[in-house]
């Protein structure tokens, strides 16, 4: 995704459109309620990622590929948001069912990766050369995730997704200062709409 177009383009589209598209799927598969403030935080989600496609101009200079990776992403994020909370609420302990899913992916994915990936095996001397910051990143991913998991046993799932996506505004701010990507004022408003629908949403929980 992050080959094809800029961070600040493919991040916020990647991210916002989840909650955009939970709002929809969540009351039918889940049983969620969404409020009437729900809906107008997602118009004003979809305004800002609206601003952000076109953010390059008119319609011929359209990031299409970029754009369409960016959905792809945006539809993973949906189907594992719904598996994961339906698991959280099922399970007795939402903290027990994201050690054992954690668990589970670490095996799957090792598999995969000898299996499809064998010319690209890395070496284990990088492995223990880098194996402080391998752990300490494998922390940070599950203790940044087992409270969403807990999140999802006490309110919506739209309402969770649109916490995490706050982030899309400091990823904005990265791409711009960081890797030097330009960042106009279309891209400024988009931004601001999206984390601002995303805030409305959340708001919308009580």
């Amino acid at each position: 995704m992050y080959s094809y177009s800029e961070i600040s383009f493919s991040y916020p589209i990647a991210r916002g459109s989840p909650t955009l598209i939970l709002l929809v799927i969540s009351p039918l598969l889940l049983g969620d309620e969404i409020s009437y403030l729900n809906n107008i935080g997602a118009l004003i989600l979809i305004c800002g990622i609206f601003f952000l496609i076109f953010s390059e101009g008119n319609y011929k200079k359209i990031n299409f590929k970029g754009l369409g990776l960016s959905l792809m992403v945006a539809s993973t994020i949906v189907v594992y948001t719904l598996v994961d909370a339906k698991g959280a609420r099922l399970s007795e302990s939402a903290i027990s069912y994201g050690i054992y899913m954690f668990a589970i992916e670490g095996i799957t994915f090792n598999i995969a990766y000898v299996l499809f990936f064998k010319d690209k095996k890395i070496p284990f001397q990088f492995i223990l050369k880098e194996k402080y910051k391998i752990l300490l990143a494998s922390i940070l991913v599950t203790f940044a995730y087992l409270p969403i998991l807990y999140a999802f046993t006490k309110v919506n799932v739209p309402s969770v997704a649109a916490l995490r996506e706050i982030s899309i505004l400091f990823t904005s701010i990265y791409g711009v200062y960081f890797l030097k990507e330009k960042f106009g004022l279309i891209k400024v408003i988009s931004a601001a709409l999206v984390v601002v629908g995303c805030i409305i949403i959340r708001i919308a929980a009580g």
